[in-house]
C-alpha cells in the first residue's frame, strides 16, 4: 500500500511539472542589449536569450521568445499567469512579487551625459539638483530607485532609445542606464553622440523573473540548468561572445 501511495504521489508530481511546462508559459524579453535585443532580422538575440535557449534545450521545454516594451511585459508578469520575463534587476521592492532564477549577469547603473557637458557629480545627491534633468525608462529598476530616493527631476519615457535622442538634442542633461547597454544602444542609434560617465550609481544583478503562480519545481529545474551552464564553461562562452 505504501509503495502504491508513493507511486501515486510521484505521478501527481510529474503531472504538476508538465502542467507548468514552458509549453504553457509566455517568454518575454525587451530591447536591452547586450543581454536581449532584436537583431537586424528582428530575431531575439543576446546574452540572456542564448542562456534561456540553452536552458530550455536541456529541460526539453520549447517556446518562442517575444521582444516587448518593458512597461507592457512588466504589467503582464504581475497580472497574468504563466509569465516569464528576462532580464530583470532583482531588488528588495520586487523580491516578493516574482520567483527568481539567476543571476544571469552583473549590471552597473551609471549616469551618462554628453561628452561636452560641464556637469560634475561627486555623489548621487548632487544629481538631485533641479537644474539637471535625468532621462529614465518607465518602470525600469533604475527609475524606481531614483523615485525611492526622492528624485524630482526625472523625465520618464516608454522607450529607452528616446533618451538617447533627447540627450543628443539637449532635452535632458543626464541619462541613467546600465553601462553596457547604454553604450551599445548609442552605437546602434548611429547618432554622433559621445558619452561621458558622470557617476557609478549602483551595482546590481540581473535575473530571470517568473510569475508567482509558476511551480517551484520549474524554478528549481531552471536554476539547476543555469548552474550547470556556469560550471561547465558554456555560460562564460556566451558572455565572451557578446562582451569581448
Amino acid at each position: 500500500m505504501k509503495n502504491y501511495i508513493k507511486k501515486f504521489l510521484k505521478i501527481l508530481s510529474t503531472i504538476s511539472i508538465l502542467s507548468n511546462s514552458l509549453f504553457a508559459l509566455t517568454l518575454m524579453s525587451e530591447d536591452y542589449p547586450p543581454y536581449n535585443y532584436p537583431n537586424k532580422d528582428g530575431k531575439p538575440t543576446g546574452i540572456s536569450i542564448d542562456i534561456v535557449e540553452k536552458i530550455i534545450s536541456k529541460t526539453g521545454d520549447e517556446n518562442s521568445i517575444v521582444i516587448l516594451p518593458w512597461a507592457r511585459s512588466y504589467h503582464d508578469i504581475q497580472n497574468k499567469e504563466n509569465q516569464v520575463l528576462f532580464v530583470m534587476t532583482r531588488t528588495k521592492t520586487r523580491e516578493d512579487l516574482f520567483k527568481w532564477v539567476g543571476p544571469i549577469a552583473s549590471n552597473n547603473w551609471v549616469l551618462f551625459a554628453k561628452n561636452s557637458s560641464n556637469i560634475k557629480l561627486t555623489s548621487l545627491e548632487d544629481a538631485k539638483n533641479l537644474n539637471y534633468s535625468i532621462g529614465t525608462y518607465k518602470n525600469d529598476a533604475a527609475e524606481i530607485f531614483l523615485k525611492n530616493n526622492k528624485f524630482e527631476n526625472i523625465h520618464s519615457v516608454t522607450d529607452d532609445n528616446f533618451n538617447i535622442k533627447k540627450l543628443y538634442k539637449n532635452r535632458i542633461d543626464m541619462w541613467i542606464t546600465g553601462e553596457y547597454q547604454g553604450l551599445v544602444k548609442v552605437k546602434r542609434s548611429k547618432l554622433n553622440l559621445k558619452l561621458k560617465k558622470l557617476l557609478d550609481v549602483k551595482k546590481t544583478q540581473l535575473y530571470i523573473a517568473f510569475s508567482k503562480d509558476i511551480s517551484n519545481d520549474i524554478i528549481k529545474r531552471w536554476q539547476k540548468e543555469l548552474d550547470l551552464l556556469k560550471s561547465n564553461g558554456e555560460y562564460q562562452t556566451i558572455l565572451n561572445k557578446y562582451l569581448k
